[in-house]
C-alpha cells in the first residue's frame, strides 16, 4: 500500500487529491514549479490561502506559494519545509526549501521583480 502524505490526509474532496497528484506528475521537480509559480499573479491582499486555492486562484504571496510549492513536492517525496525571514521593511518573507544530491535549494514568489541594486 503506498505510503500517504501529510498533504493528502488533510483532503476531505478526493477530486482536490487527484488534482495535487496530477499536478505534480506535471510540475515534478522544483524547476518546474518554480517556473509553474512564475505564472501567477502576485496577490497584494493580506490573504492566506490554502494551497489548493492558491492553485485555483493562480495569485499568490510568498507564503501562498510556498505552501503550494510544498503541497505539490510532497507528493514527489519532497519534506514540506518553509523558512520564514524577517526583513528591514518590516514584511516576511517565506521560500519552501528542499535539499538534492546534499545541496540546498529553494522556490519563491515575491513582490519584487529581481532588480539588483548596488550600492556606491
Amino acid at each position: 500500500m503506498p505510503k500517504i502524505s501529510k498533504t493528502a490526509k488533510m483532503f476531505k474532496n478526493k477530486n482536490n487529491l487527484l488534482e495535487f497528484r496530477k499536478l505534480a506528475k506535471k510540475s515534478n521537480t522544483p524547476k518546474n514549479v518554480q517556473n509553474f509559480l512564475k505564472s501567477f499573479d502576485y496577490n497584494k491582499k493580506p490573504t492566506l490561502k490554502s494551497a489548493y486555492s492558491t492553485l485555483k486562484s493562480k495569485t499568490a504571496h510568498c507564503m501562498e506559494a510556498a505552501m503550494l510549492a510544498a503541497a505539490i513536492l510532497e507528493h514527489k517525496g519532497y519534506e514540506p519545509l518553509t523558512i520564514s525571514f524577517e526583513s528591514q521593511d518590516g514584511l516576511d518573507h517565506v521560500i519552501f526549501v528542499f535539499q538534492e544530491n546534499g545541496l540546498w535549494g529553494s522556490i519563491g514568489r515575491s513582490r519584487d521583480t529581481g532588480h539588483i541594486v548596488t550600492g556606491k
